[in-house]
């Protein structure tokens, strides 16, 4: 019933390179943060835990906010990077949890009641991520207003496990194993029992392990929205909650906010000596952006352009990052570009070209577009433009590889655009990649 948070991860990231000196000195081990909502968005979920990674235990406590409800319990790992328990609310009803690393410090998961309500949620020791998916979750419920009447109703008998589909909230992640199919957790009950009856106990711990470690993952991100000419509210938000995301995925981030010119560049280059030494590159920017020529460019919010031939002095060439993360060598490249507004300057100037021009994707590179090669994107009304929303939404389903992500995300923004704003990709990639495994 949420899409709350229970982060095994750093659990295990910190405690086991420590092994030993986990072993013998602590006991508890590493606090994780919890950030959920119930599928419907009627209600929001926070929460806090803590994980012990050499008996794979983890006690966990959230709180329904419109509910105003507590509900305490405990996992255990069953298996490799995934963990399932019990929690119990204190209007008796029980939620099911089943959790899957995504990265040694971060997750996502599902979960169900026993009213019949389900839902999902991410975990992470990164407490600003969690923060962040929190603000996304309270904005949404207060914007959906729905009342949370029928979430105290119960609509099933017994547990049933939580279906993989789409709700008004979002996809459901689909990589989590029903719980009466994992080796050695409890059966679910069909009638309330105490949080100690359900958990599993002491006999069923595993030995301990780790996540499989993921590729090396460098994301440089830039959102500018403070322009002098033509403001744009979304995008420092939409760097924002992209650099958060990324972060509990295991990327290593580099944001900027409402940069300059010089800014802009400076990031680029600590984002090229890093991605050389390998890895998987991605770079994100969100504002405006210029065609001038054939050319794309993306504005600094310090730019002063006042013709058109100032861009090219003014502003940054996209084709530099595509040249330095071409030139750093490394596996797999994704350029994300929701930088297709109107532009501000256009005015005055004799070209009419809008929004950005068509670039091909190098060898082992995917580039995304807000919306098709020279087409206009809305900023959007929310907190997020439109495309970023649906491409926040989409990053956290579980196994899907990014080609098959970006075609869930053009369906989406189609559906709610009816067909006016269609993102578009170029991509020469081989082989697959996986923002959650």
């Amino acid at each position: 019933m949420l899409r709350y948070a229970k982060t095994l991860g750093r659990s295990h990231a910190h405690c086991i390179a420590l092994a030993l000196f986990a072993a013998f000195v602590l006991s508890g081990c590493v606090p994780f943060y919890i950030s959920g909502h119930t599928d419907d968005y009627s209600d929001s979920i926070t929460g806090v835990g803590s994980g012990n990674p050499l008996s794979g235990h983890t006690d966990v406590k959230v709180h329904f906010a419109k509910l105003n409800m507590n509900c305490t319990g405990e996992t255990q790992d069953y298996e490799r990077g995934k963990a399932r328990g019990w929690l119990q609310c204190e209007d008796g009803r029980r939620l099911e949890i089943s959790s899957h690393l995504v990265s040694m410090t971060a997750g996502v998961g599902t979960a169900h009641d026993s009213f019949g309500n389900t839902g999902t949620f991410i975990f992470a020791t990164d407490q600003s991520a969690v923060e962040a998916e929190n603000t996304r979750n309270l904005q949404e419920v207060a914007r959906r207003n729905l009342d949370v009447a029928k979430l105290r109703i119960p609509q099933t008998a017994s547990l049933k496990p939580a279906a993989s589909q789409e709700t008004s909230g979002g996809p459901l992640p689909t990589a989590i194993t029903p719980v009466a199919e994992a080796p050695g957790a409890p059966p679910p009950a069909k009638e309330a029992v105490s949080s100690s009856q359900a958990m599993p106990t002491k006999k069923t711990l595993v030995e301990p392990h780790a996540a499989r470690p993921l590729e090396r993952r460098i994301a440089l991100v830039i959102g500018n929205g403070a322009y002098k000419e033509g403001p744009l509210r979304n995008p420092p938000n939409d760097a924002h909650d992209m650099a958060a995301i990324l972060r509990s995925m295991g990327f290593e981030v580099i944001a900027r906010e409402n940069a300059g010119l010089a800014q802009m560049e400076a990031a680029v280059d600590e984002f090229w000596g890093k991605l050389k030494k390998g890895g998987v590159g991605l770079f994100y920017y969100a504002g405006h952006g210029l065609q001038v020529n054939g050319r794309n460019y993306l504005v600094p919010v310090d730019a002063k352009i006042l013709a058109e031939q100032d861009v090219k002095y003014k502003c940054m060439d996209a084709g530099l990052v595509l040249g330095r993360m071409e030139n750093a060598g490394n596996d797999l490249n994704i350029i994300i570009l929701d930088a297709c507004r109107s532009n501000p300057f256009a005015r005055s100037w004799r070209s009419a070209d809008q929004g950005l021009a068509k670039m091909d994707a190098p060898k082992g590179a995917l580039i995304a577009y807000a919306t098709a090669p020279d087409s206009v994107a809305a900023d959007g009304t929310g907190k997020n433009g439109l495309y970023t929303e649906k491409l926040l939404k989409a990053m956290r389903v579980p196994g899907q590889p990014v080609e098959q992500m970006f075609k869930r995300v053009r369906d989406e923004v189609m559906r709610t655009t009816k067909d006016k704003q269609v993102p578009w990709e170029s991509t020469s990639l081989r082989g697959d990649f996986y923002f959650v495994p």
